[in-house]
């Protein structure tokens, strides 16, 4: 059996992909390997996998994949449809919430703080390039048992100045914590 390569040419106007299977074949079929390409080509019709078959001299078929077809039309495509390229339907206008985690607001700000934001973001951006509307919701974590917390700390850092001793040593440990943190935010 002969060896039969299919390879990409190194010239590109020799198609995107070829194959050597006419010129492997001719001795055994006792036919023009040119000629044998172009039977096999007239053979092969467009469909889901090749979009195309040609016989090229001297005995090779080239072929372009339906998908490698379809990229390069979305390519082309890329400078007319300019920040559109790539934008689909696939959502066909239905409703999402992408829902943003806030940072909290009673704690030190960091820098891995802002992935939820980033991430919720882009999640957001191709959501609606698919073609779903999307509502983007950014939660400021301002109730709860944090607030609370913050709040009876700089109640208990403020009854210090104004009193000689706070009641209760777990505000006052807050209390400095928010201090300390403040000040070297103002420091900053």
């Amino acid at each position: 059996m002969p060896e039969i390569q299919v390879e990409r040419p190194g010239n590109s106007e020799h198609g995107d992909f070829a194959t050597n299977l006419p010129l492997r074949f001719s001795r055994a079929t006792r036919i023009n390997p040119l000629e044998l390409a172009q039977a096999i080509a007239k053979h092969i019709s467009p469909n889901d996998v090749i979009d195309h078959v040609e016989a090229a001299p001297p005995g090779f078929f080239k072929f372009l994949p339906e998908t490698i077809l379809a990229a390069k039309k979305r390519w082309t495509s890329f400078p007319q449809s300019g920040s559109k390229f790539g934008d689909v339907d696939t959502g066909q206008g239905r409703k999402v919430m992408v829902e943003f985690v806030s940072v909290n607001p009673t704690g030190p700000v960091h820098v891995g703080h802002t992935r939820g934001a980033v991430l919720g973001s882009a999640l957001a951006n191709v959501l609606e390039a698919a073609g779903f509307e999307v509502t983007r919701e950014y939660y400021v974590n301002d109730a709860g048992n944090q607030m609370q917390m913050f709040y009876k700390s700089v109640l208990a850092r403020y009854q210090k100045r104004t009193w000689p001793r706070s009641r209760n040593s777990r505000e006052r440990l807050h209390g400095r914590i928010y201090h300390r943190t403040r000040k070297r935010h103002i420091e900053c």
